[in-house]
C-alpha cells in the first residue's frame, strides 16, 4: 500500500504548489499593470482616448471579481475634447468561480455608479455616437460571399453557459441629448435601475426611476415602473409581467399644463423568426381617458403593427391647438380679412407614412373634437406602402348618424386624399351651437361629401379640391344673422306688394319646411344651380357659386309667393366669405315684372280682340274655348 501513500503525498504536494502558486499570482498580479495596453487597443479599434484613472483590482476566490473607478471614454475628433463622451464612477462585477467548471455563469450583483453619457449631434447631422463600432470594422474587407446570418435565438443558444444574474444596479446614471440639428436640448437625469436575481425559470423583479428636462418643447417627465422580468435566453424570449408604469409630465406644451398617465400590462418579446412584440393586455389611463386593448408587431425588420383599441371617451380639444383667434374688425366695424391660403409646405411625414405598415380597429365611447360632440365612435385603419385607409367610420351625433371614409396616398412625391361622409338626421342648430355658438340654421338635416384632393400645401389643396355635395334640412329655420335680415326684408317686401300696405318689423328667424341643393366641386370651386327653398308663404330657389381658393361668394336667392306667382324678388349675395355684400336685384326685380305686365296685357289684349271677333262674327262663338 506504499504506492498509495505516495500517489496521496503527491496529491497533497501538487495541490500545495497549485494553493501556492495560486497565492503568488494574486499576491504579484497588478491589473493596473495592463492599463497601457487597455488603453492602446480601445484606441487602436475606437480612435478614442480610454482614461483608466481610478484603480483597477481583480478577485479570484470565492468569487471572481471586478473593480473598476474613475473611467473615461472621450470624443471623437471634431468635438468637445475636453468633456468625455461617456463616463463612470465605479463598476463592481463580481462572477462566482466554482459554477464555471460546470459550464454555469453565474453573476453576483453588478454595480454600475454615476455613469454619465454625452450625446451631440452637430448642425451637419454628424454625431459622437458614431463610429463606435471601430476603425478595424470599417475598413475590414468585404467577405467574398455573405455568409447566412444567424439569427437572436441561434446565437444565445450555441452560447457556452448558462447565465444567472444575481441583481443588476445601475446608480445615479446621467444621458444628456445635445441635438443642434433641431435645436433641442434632452437631459435624463437622475437615473436609477435595479434588476433582481434574474435565472432560467424565474422571473427576477424590476425597478425604474427617471427624469427628464426637454427644452424643445419646454418638458419635464418624471416616471416610474415596476415589473416582472424573466427571459430564456436559449429561446431568445423575454416578458415583462405586471408593468405598473407612472409618468407625470408638466410644462408648456402639456395639456393644461400637466398630464399623469399611467401604463398597465405584459410585455412579450420573441426575437425568433423576424422577431415579434406583443403588448396585451394593455391598459392605458391618460387624464381621465381609459384605454385598453392590445398591440401585435411582427417581423421587426419590416414591422407590421396589428391593434385592437378600445377607448372610454376622449376631449381632443386638450391635445389639440387652440383655434386661431377671430380676426380683428376693420374700419366701420367690418370683419378683418382671414390670411391668405399658405403656399408653404405642410409637415406631412410622407416618408414615415410609406413606412407604416399597419391594420387595426378603434372605438371611442365618447368624444368631443373641436367642442363636437359625438359617441359610439368606431373606425377601422389600413396602411401599405403609404396608402392609408380609413373605413367603417361611424359615430352617433346630435339626434343622427355618421358613416364615412378616408384616404391618404402618400405612395407618389404628390399625395392625394378622399373622403366620403353622409350625416343623416342631426339637428344642425345644436351641432352649429357647439362648433360656432349661435344656432344660424335649425332643422333635421341629412348632408352627403365625397371630396378629393391632392397637393402639399393649403394653397394647392384648396386649388385640387373636387367632387359633390348634396344638402337637405327640413323643418327649419334661418336665424338672426345678416343673411337672415336680409331674407326678412325681402319677405316684408313681397307681403307689401302683395296687400299693398306697410307690414311690421322683421322677426327673429324665418321657418320653412324644406331646404334642398346639390354642388359639384371642381378646382375649388362649389357650383350649385338647384338650391329650393319652401316655406308656407312663400318659396325662393338659388344658384351660383363659392370660389373657395378666392374666399369669394357670387349668389342669387330668387324669392316669389309660395304659389309662385308674383314678381320674383332677387337677392344678390356677392363679394368675400368673411363680409359679402347683401342687394335686392331692382334692376333684375323690374325687368320682370315688366315682362309679367307685358305677358298681362298680351293676355287682356286677345281677350279684347277675342270678344270683339265673336261679336262681329257670331258663328265663331265658342271656337276660343
Amino acid at each position: 500500500m506504499k504506492w498509495i501513500k505516495r500517489l496521496f503525498l503527491l496529491a497533497v504536494v501538487v495541490l500545495l504548489l497549485a494553493v501556492v502558486g495560486l497565492t503568488a499570482f494574486v499576491m504579484t498580479f497588478n491589473p493596473n499593470d495592463y492599463k497601457p495596453q487597455i488603453e492602446r487597443l480601445v484606441k487602436e479599434k475606437t480612435g478614442r482616448t480610454l482614461n483608466i484613472d481610478g484603480k483597477m483590482s481583480l478577485t479570484i476566490y470565492p468569487r471572481l471579481g471586478l473593480r473598476l473607478a474613475k473611467v473615461s471614454l472621450s470624443n471623437p475628433a471634431g468635438f468637445d475634447t475636453q468633456k468625455p463622451f461617456a463616463s463612470i464612477d465605479r463598476l463592481d462585477l463580481d462572477v462566482e468561480l466554482m459554477p464555471l467548471l460546470r459550464r454555469k455563469l453565474v453573476v453576483d450583483r453588478v454595480v454600475l455608479s454615476g455613469l454619465d453619457v454625452n450625446l451631440v449631434r452637430k448642425a451637419d447631422g454628424s454625431a459622437n455616437w458614431q463610429g463606435l463600432a471601430g476603425a478595424a470594422a470599417k475598413s475590414a474587407p468585404a467577405p467574398a460571399s455573405t455568409p447566412a446570418q444567424p439569427s437572436a435565438a441561434g446565437v444565445v443558444a450555441g452560447a457556452p453557459f448558462a447565465l444567472a444574474v444575481a441583481g443588476v444596479e445601475v446608480q445615479r446614471a446621467r444621458i444628456t441629448l445635445d441635438d443642434k440639428l433641431v435645436g433641442r436640448r434632452l437631459v435624463m437625469a437622475p437615473l436609477d435601475l435595479s434588476v433582481g436575481h434574474l435565472a432560467p425559470g424565474r422571473s427576477a423583479p424590476i425597478k425604474l426611476d427617471f427624469h427628464i428636462e426637454n427644452s424643445k418643447p419646454a418638458l419635464g417627465l418624471d416616471g416610474r415602473m415596476t415589473a416582472q422580468l424573466s427571459a430564456d435566453l436559449a429561446a431568445a424570449r423575454y416578458r415583462l409581467n405586471n408593468i405598473d408604469l407612472k409618468l407625470s409630465a408638466k410644462g408648456d406644451a402639456v395639456p393644461k399644463g400637466a398630464i399623469e398617465t399611467t401604463l398597465q400590462g405584459s410585455l412579450d418579446v420573441d426575437l425568433v423568426k423576424g422577431g415579434r412584440i406583443v403588448l396585451k393586455p394593455l391598459k392605458l389611463s391618460v387624464n381621465g381617458s381609459q384605454l385598453t386593448g392590445n398591440v401585435d408587431v411582427t417581423d421587426l425588420a419590416h414591422p407590421h403593427i396589428a391593434f385592437a383599441l378600445a377607448l372610454d371617451q376622449l376631449d381632443a380639444d386638450q391635445y389639440l391647438p387652440p383655434p386661431p383667434p377671430p380676426a380683428k374688425g376693420g374700419s366701420g366695424g367690418t370683419p378683418a380679412a382671414p390670411a391668405p391660403w399658405s403656399d408653404k409646405p405642410l409637415a406631412i411625414p410622407l416618408g414615415e407614412l410609406r413606412r407604416v405598415n399597419a391594420d387595426g380597429t378603434l372605438s371611442i365611447g365618447k368624444l368631443t373634437a373641436r367642442k363636437l360632440k359625438l359617441s359610439q365612435v368606431k373606425l377601422a385603419l389600413s396602411a401599405r406602402d403609404g396608402l392609408l385607409r380609413v373605413s367603417d367610420m361611424s359615430a352617433d351625433l346630435y339626434g343622427g348618424t355618421f358613416k364615412g371614409a378616408a384616404s391618404l396616398d402618400a405612395r407618389r412625391a404628390t399625395p392625394t386624399m378622399s373622403v366620403k361622409a353622409a350625416l343623416g338626421g342631426i339637428q344642425i342648430g345644436d351641432l352649429l351651437k357647439d362648433y360656432a355658438g349661435d344656432r344660424y340654421l335649425t332643422g333635421k338635416t341629412d348632408i352627403k361629401a365625397d371630396l378629393d384632393t391632392r397637393g402639399l400645401s393649403e394653397r394647392a389643396l384648396v386649388g385640387a379640391l373636387g367632387g359633390s355635395l348634396s344638402l337637405a334640412v327640413h323643418d327649419g329655420s334661418v336665424q338672426r344673422s345678416r343673411l337672415a335680415d336680409q331674407i326678412q326684408s325681402v319677405l316684408i317686401k313681397l307681403r307689401e306688394l302683395k296687400q299693398g300696405s306697410p307690414v311690421g318689423p322683421p322677426g327673429a328667424e324665418t321657418r320653412f319646411a324644406s331646404l334642398t341643393a346639390t354642388a359639384q366641386v371642381g378646382n375649388g370651386v362649389i357650383d350649385n344651380r338647384d338650391l329650393k327653398l319652401d316655406a308656407i308663404r312663400f318659396a325662393a330657389n338659388g344658384s351660383g357659386t363659392v370660389d373657395l381658393l378666392k374666399r369669394e361668394i357670387d349668389y342669387a336667392l330668387r324669392f316669389t309667393q309660395a304659389n309662385g306667382k308674383g314678381t320674383p324678388i332677387p337677392l344678390l349675395i356677392r363679394g368675400p366669405l368673411h363680409h359679402p355684400g347683401y342687394e335686392i336685384d331692382l334692376k333684375s326685380m323690374a325687368k320682370d315684372a315688366l315682362q309679367q305686365r307685358l305677358n298681362q296685357e298680351r293676355q287682356k289684349a286677345g281677350e279684347q280682340i277675342k270678344q270683339k271677333l265673336e261679336k262681329a262674327l257670331p258663328g265663331l262663338k265658342g271656337l276660343f274655348k
